[in-house]
């Protein structure tokens, strides 16, 4: 089984990475689920140990803890070390590896969709890191637009 997740402030509650990562996890055949989780900004630090200790081998951050994370993995891809920052976490050696899809999503980026395709490939952008399964865009795309309220 496949745990992944999301860490965040409020907005956890309602954000579509989920559905998205849920149905990307159907699309590969993979047994796993995505979780999201409200987190307390003054326990991030014990949020990702907590993950790491449960088996998580993913988790996207939430943009309020993005910095706040840094401190607490094992180590830093050179594009997350260069931002000090990182929204993707990947289970790797000693623990949880810091990476961020940015540069992805704004390559991808479509006027006039709101948003939709840059959110699509850094989802598939963290989908890879966490298979190892390249997956096109599109199957997140299509999952995102069929959400309630997107």
């Amino acid at each position: 089984m496949i745990y992944l997740g999301l860490i965040s402030d409020e907005s956890a509650a309602v954000s579509p990475l989920p559905q998205i990562h849920e149905a990307a996890l159907r699309a590969a055949s993979l047994a796993g689920t995505y979780l999201a989780f409200e987190v307390d900004p003054a326990q991030v630090g014990e949020a990702v140990r907590g993950l790491d200790a449960l088996g998580f081998r993913g988790v996207n951050v939430g943009e309020p803890y993005q910095r706040a994370v840094v401190p607490h993995l094992a180590g830093l891809s050179d594009e997350a070390m260069r931002l000090g920052a990182a929204d993707t976490l990947v289970k790797g050696a000693g623990g949880l590896w810091g990476y961020h899809t940015g540069a992805a999503g704004a390559a991808a980026a479509q006027p006039d969709d709101g948003g939709r395709s840059e959110l699509s490939a850094r989802a598939a952008l963290s989908f890879e890191l966490w298979t190892g399964i390249k997956l096109p865009p599109q199957i997140f795309l299509t999952a995102l637009k069929s959400g309630a309220g997107l």
